[in-house]
């Protein structure tokens, strides 16, 4: 056994050992309360100030949660998109390079499956989405690329993480498959995706977007070390964190990243899923509450589709495939694909924060079409050596 497998299996028996039910509670919540607030998060649980803090203590510590702001990127300005990309084997590390050098993608991993090539999310400025597509078809028309897919998105779903499916007493996980399809097909329970695009009222000026940088990489950070990281008084980021950032609902709520199986004996997965109508795609996303697998769900715009993105056992993988038939059958699903992520290959950011200057995002075209044809020269030169 490698050291990076037992790191990972001490990790998850760790996890195993801290997981009982008020730890779940606590991490179930998380998605629906301030963080920062223990108040209100220990009245969301039902357990004392005293001991939220030390549930939750625990759990950071031990490197077993991370919380993450979720941003409203409609708000700030900024339109969110997940583009798949189709890459001949050879030219895979040449089209990463050039991905990885454009200030708006802020996740990239490999994949295989449908596409075999690059999973990646970008955000977008508003009123740049041509020029984005042009950058994408170039990628194209320089054979650096075969192919893409381009998701504009509507709303991103984070269902609470519950732990309806968790045996605390043998301390596993029970997939069931077929009690999920019931529910899909007979509850009428629907989740509210009532989604807040409007633009707000004011715009976001420059510590706005470093606040939100740091919330989204620790929702727990505190003032003060914000205010030391980017050279101002804690007063200062307090008054802006309630002020402009609180109150214009730059943030749309709190995510509680955390995994519940161990990453060597389980598989990420983007499925795009497409329903019969409006109606089944919220009854699914309304079911995902309180199971194990999903990870996070973009609501595709204009469409009756989503992009969800779904961690699982490897054993698991045919029974949530064989899920998805059965309720195919039954006239809630029409289609579905899915690519498959690698792990051990990608990189995350935060949002562009240095490319908001004066008010406004700054997106420099120019500059990413000549990396293009900076990437194609090199390409040729190594080719025809």
């Amino acid at each position: 056994m490698s050291f990076l497998t037992e790191s990972y299996l001490d990790k998850y028996t760790r996890y195993l050992n801290l997981l009982n039910e008020p730890t779940a509670k606590l991490i179930s919540v998380l998605s629906k309360v301030n963080p920062r607030n223990i108040s209100e998060v220990a009245r969301a649980t039902g357990l004392s100030p005293s001991l939220t803090h030390y549930h939750l203590k625990r759990l950071i510590n031990n490197r077993l949660l991370r919380i993450s702001a979720k941003i409203n990127y409609h708000k700030i300005g900024l339109r969110s998109a997940e583009v798949l990309i189709d890459i001949s084997p050879n030219k895979r590390r040449y089209v990463k390079d050039i991905l990885t050098a454009h200030d708006y993608g802020y996740y990239i991993a490999s994949c295989y499956g449908r596409f075999n090539g690059y999973y990646t999310r970008f955000v977008i400025p508003h009123g740049k989405e041509i020029e984005f597509q042009l950058f994408l078809d170039e990628l194209v028309r320089s054979n650096l690329i075969k192919n893409y897919d381009i998701l504009w998105i509507d709303a991103m779903i984070y269902n609470s993480k519950w732990f309806n499916w968790f045996d605390y007493r043998n301390k596993r996980w029970l997939f069931r498959w077929d009690d999920w399809i019931k529910e899909i097909c007979t509850n009428s329970q629907k989740v509210d995706l009532d989604k807040d695009t409007l633009p707000s009222p004011i715009s976001p000026d420059y510590v706005d977007i470093f606040i939100l940088k740091e919330l989204y990489k620790d929702a727990c950070i505190s003032f003060k070390e914000i205010a030391k990281r980017i050279g101002l008084t804690a007063p200062a980021i307090r008054y802006h964190y309630y002020n402009h950032v609180v109150r214009f609902k730059f943030i749309s709520g709190y995510r509680p990243v955390v995994l519940p199986y161990p990453m060597v004996i389980s598989d990420l997965h983007i499925f795009r899923i497409t329903f019969e109508n409006y109606e089944s795609l919220k009854r699914f996303i309304g079911s995902l509450n309180g199971k194990p697998f999903p990870v996070g769900t973009a609501i595709i715009m204009g469409k009756n589709e989503i992009s969800s993105t779904i961690y699982l056992p490897k054993t698991e993988l045919s029974n949530f495939i064989n899920a998805l038939i059965s309720l195919s059958d039954v006239g809630i699903i029409s289609d579905f694909s899915y690519v498959t992520l690698n792990l051990k290959d990608y990189t995350h950011e935060t949002i562009p924060y240095q490319c908001f200057k004066d008010g406004k995002w700054i997106y420099d075209h120019e500059l990413y079409m000549s990396e293009i044809k900076k990437m194609v020269e090199k390409v040729e030169r190594i080719y025809s050596l």
